[in-house]
């Protein structure tokens, strides 16, 4: 699954500033209520009436989705960047152990060959 930071970021920038709260009102006909501010004039951003199976949750999630989308889309781009740099980090090792391994090789076959026995055996020290 791909998720589009840029979409998100959009969204939470053009939806109404947070804090927002949730609330249960008696006013009028029992609902819960999701907040900007702290009255129902143009602040009330959704009502879930009685009756609204999962009004109670919903309106708790979607309340605290203002602080929690910008908040896991700054901790998701902050691992991202952790993890290319982890990646360039390998990388360069990567091409370090390669370089390495080449240089023993090198230098093994220097030794068998100082150490050529007469017998044609070669002695290979390490």
């Amino acid at each position: 699954m791909s998720i589009d930071l840029e979409a998100i970021k959009a969204r939470c920038k053009a939806a109404t500033k947070g804090p927002w709260k949730y609330t249960y009102s008696k006013e009028d006909n029992e609902h819960n209520v999701i907040l900007h501010g702290d009255d129902y004039n143009d602040d009330t951003v959704l009502l879930f009436y009685e009756g609204c199976q999962t009004g109670n949750a919903d309106a708790e999630f979607i309340a605290h989705a203002r602080e929690d989308v910008p908040a896991l889309v700054a901790e998701v781009e902050r691992l991202t960047v952790g993890i290319k740099e982890i990646g360039a980090m390998c990388a360069k090792r990567h091409d370090k152990i390669k370089l390495l391994e080449k240089q023993l090789a090198a230098a093994m076959e220097e030794r068998a060959f100082l150490f050529h026995l007469p017998t044609g055996r070669c002695l290979i020290l390490l």
